[in-house]
């Protein structure tokens, strides 16, 4: 241990009266987290061993109800021995109904926690069509030296004339093992015509030098000012009214969220 020593002169110049303590001990700051873009995470290990199989009393928690339905998990074993399985059911009753959740769980099927990221019909689409994209990736989103549950997915809206359908993309961020939403967005879409298409950008990074990452959200969204159909005078035949239809709105938002 550093001591210091404070001397004072009593009577000059013979007594000096000194003190010793020990000196302050600075504290070395804790470096910033970096920023983390959520455009490269799929660069990641994500953690999932595609094909892994939990055990059967996990999975049953995604089993389909209907004998025709079907179902997909992949899973990651977490350290103090639970499992983290990501999937959908697909039940085929009247429509097909496609619900998207995560789940904690032990290797006996005990239930720790539950997340339902969506439910989805789907009685003209394809199963693989509406939840094709159920992506999920563990990593270390505050900053804290703890892994979060990063889950991305896409939804296919119903088809509509002379345009398709549009895809929307959400994503959530879920604290472990609870699996408590931090972030659950819609960050983005694609679409034609009258539909909403936005690009975003999503980065967690501490700008507020508190040690813990924020999460900064930017949209820009376009759409067009008609649907097709709406008008009569259309000379190319396209189902888009060539005079009324030539623009599109524009949309630029900003989002902070704390974590």
């Amino acid at each position: 241990m550093t001591y210091l020593t404070a001397c004072t002169l009593l009577i000059a110049p013979t007594i000096v009266a000194c003190a010793t303590a020990p000196a302050p001990i600075s504290t070395p700051q804790r470096p910033l987290p970096a920023p983390i873009d959520f455009d490269a995470l799929s660069t990641l290990d994500d953690g999932f061993s595609q094909g892994r199989s939990a055990p059967d009393a996990v999975t049953a928690h995604f089993r389909p109800t209907s004998e025709d339905g079907e179902f997909d998990t992949t899973a990651a074993q977490m350290p103090d021995g639970s499992w983290l399985v990501s999937g959908y059911t697909c039940d085929r009753e009247d429509e097909t109904v496609c619900t998207g959740a995560v789940v904690v769980a032990r290797g006996d099927g005990r239930l720790i926690a539950r997340y339902e990221a969506f439910t989805a019909a789907s009685d003209v689409l394809p199963v693989d069509m509406v939840v094709g994209y159920l992506t999920p990736t563990l990593i270390d989103v505050v900053g804290d030296g703890q892994d979060e549950l990063v889950l991305a997915w896409v939804l296919e809206g119903d088809p509509e004339p002379m345009v398709g359908q549009q895809s929307e993309e959400f994503v959530a961020v879920l604290r472990l093992p609870e699996l408590e939403p931090l972030f659950a967005e819609r960050v983005g879409a694609d679409g034609a015509g009258a539909q909403e298409s936005c690009r975003y950008g999503l980065v967690a990074r501490d700008d507020d030098h508190d040690g813990r990452r924020e999460l900064y959200l930017t949209q820009d969204c376009t759409s067009a000012i008609c649907r097709p159909g709406d008008d009569d005078g259309d000379p190319d035949g396209n189902g888009i009214d060539d005079e009324s239809c030539p623009g599109e709105r524009l949309q630029v938002t900003k989002k902070r969220f704390s974590l």
